[in-house]
């Protein structure tokens, strides 16, 4: 390897690239593969386009083959059995037992994205080097998860907050199937920030978006009720929505075949999201 590995910082063994969502869940999904993308570097916004490719099918090169044959898929293989039934709608419900699973998954997630998007906002890299050497969420990461109706419109986002040009924290969020996903990822010497960030999100989501890692007091794991619409979403994983509350910009048209598509559902969007046939072991 030229450059080190973000997570083990090996520079002698062999690059492989790392798939941001497992390629193998894919097939429990029927979600076009359509993406609306934005990523934003301070006050600046990159131009948001239509991105004909799904969450499964983005690999970041330059992880090493050892983490990412190993410890990396050995967290999403842990995971699998909580996640994929609530994000295929088998439940709206997640256990208590299985929130550190779910969060060090979505977390090796949100970390991988930022790492495929450095070049345009940086990544937090002492996170990474904290998860490779405890494998557990690392101390100041806010994991957040939620229920959304419309689980094809939204695809991954990446925005860094800035101080004088430099990021001090790092919003990622995206959706599969029915989970919605958003990961605060301070930077190193901003950990105590995260409070904050997390406290707006609570605030801003109206209590939709549930922070499970770390786990508060009286936490509610019961989503039937509360479900994000696709605005309310993509507000939470855009920092200036999230900072002012203010609705962004319209996005992009998705191409006319995916405008056609939905219209046949007359707004019942359930049907893209398959019933998965595998049977997976029980949440404890």
């Amino acid at each position: 390897m030229k450059n080190p590995c973000p997570f083990c910082q090996t520079t002698h063994g062999e690059s492989s690239a790392e798939h941001w969502l497992p390629d193998s869940w894919e097939k429990y999904f029927t979600v076009p593969s359509v993406m609306l993308d934005t990523t934003g570097v301070d006050s600046e916004r990159a131009t948001r386009r239509v991105n004909n490719r799904s969450p499964f099918d983005l690999k970041f090169e330059g992880i090493c083959k050892t983490c990412n044959g190993g410890w990396l898929k050995d967290i999403d293989e842990a995971a699998k059995g909580a996640v994929l039934p609530f994000a295929t709608a088998q439940t709206s419900r997640l256990t208590l037992a299985s929130l550190d699973r779910i969060a060090l998954h979505l977390t090796r997630a949100a970390l991988i994205y930022t790492w495929g998007r450095r070049a345009q906002n940086g990544y937090p890299d002492q996170l990474f080097r904290d998860l490779y050497r405890f494998r557990s969420v690392p101390n100041a990461v806010r994991v957040f998860v939620g229920n959304v109706f419309e689980p094809s419109l939204i695809g991954g986002r990446h925005s860094a907050l800035t101080l004088d040009g430099e990021p001090f924290a790092h919003l990622v969020s995206w959706t599969m199937g029915r989970l919605f996903a958003l990961v605060v990822l301070p930077a190193a010497g901003f950990e105590g920030l995260s409070n904050e960030l997390a406290a707006t999100i609570v605030r801003r989501s109206q209590r939709k978006a549930q922070l499970i890692s770390p786990v508060p007091r009286g936490v509610n794991l019961e989503f039937k009720d509360r479900v994000l619409e696709w605005d309310e979403a993509r507000l939470l994983g855009q920092k200036h929505g999230l900072m002012t509350g203010e609705p962004e910009p319209a996005p992009p048209n998705p191409p006319t075949h995916f405008i056609k598509r939905l219209e046949l559902l007359n707004g019942d969007y359930r049907s893209l999201v398959k019933q998965a046939t595998a049977v997976w072991p029980a949440s404890s």
